[in-house]
């Protein structure tokens, strides 16, 4: 099916809303291979994923990297799920690699986007919206005028499995930490703004 100029700026103005490709074609009529075709690279098909195809410490490194590096991109009235991971584009891609491949292990279809040197590495699951979630304390402030939900700290940390919490400082620290020489030996260093996160790592 051919589309009108004035047919390919519509669905590409409700694709970057956020709407997906089922409701795009409820509202348009036009088929779904027809805009699949042109808006490939703006919506992508969403994938059930299935988290028990991760092991304890994979679960454990993408809560340790949404903690550190993540956010949501939630539009609810759209059906829109977004986990957004946020990394350097030059100096993070074995990160950016690694935690492609435990995406797409959990059954996901995670993409990159660039800009500039930051790396945006995004799935659109509800499923892995609402574990990560099920973890987290927010606290909401403002800047700008603009509501912001701020991680604070995390839910239940003493009844984690030893393999997950490896796997949640092992994702913090590629995501907020270093691992370096200091004095005459190693020391990893992970860094938050939230003094009962601190705690709660220390502990």
């Amino acid at each position: 099916m051919r589309l009108k100029n004035r047919q390919i700026k519509i669905i590409k103005k409700l694709a970057k809303k956020g709407f997906s490709l089922t409701q795009i074609n409820k509202i348009t009529t036009i088929p779904k291979s027809t805009l699949y075709y042109h808006l490939r690279g703006i919506v992508r098909k969403c994938k059930k994923m299935d988290l028990n195809n991760l092991s304890e410490f994979e679960k454990g490194y993408l809560m340790g990297m949404f903690v550190g590096d993540g956010n949501f991109d939630v539009r609810k009235e759209n059906y829109s799920y977004r986990v957004v991971f946020n990394l350097n584009r030059k100096s993070e891609q074995p990160i950016i690699l690694y935690l492609m491949e435990i995406l797409k292990k959990g059954g996901g279809n995670p993409y990159i986007s660039n800009y500039r040197n930051l790396s945006k590495v995004i799935v659109t699951s509800k499923r892995l919206y609402e574990y990560l979630n099920s973890f987290v304390v927010y606290k909401k402030s403002r800047k700008g005028g603009k509501v912001i939900n701020k991680k604070i700290c995390i839910k239940n940390f003493s009844s984690w499995s030893k393999e997950f919490r490896f796997g949640f400082i092992s994702g913090l620290l590629d995501s907020d930490g270093y691992v370096g020489p200091h004095g005459n030996g190693i020391r990893a260093f992970i860094f938050t703004s939230s003094y009962r996160l601190a705690t709660q790592i220390y502990k």
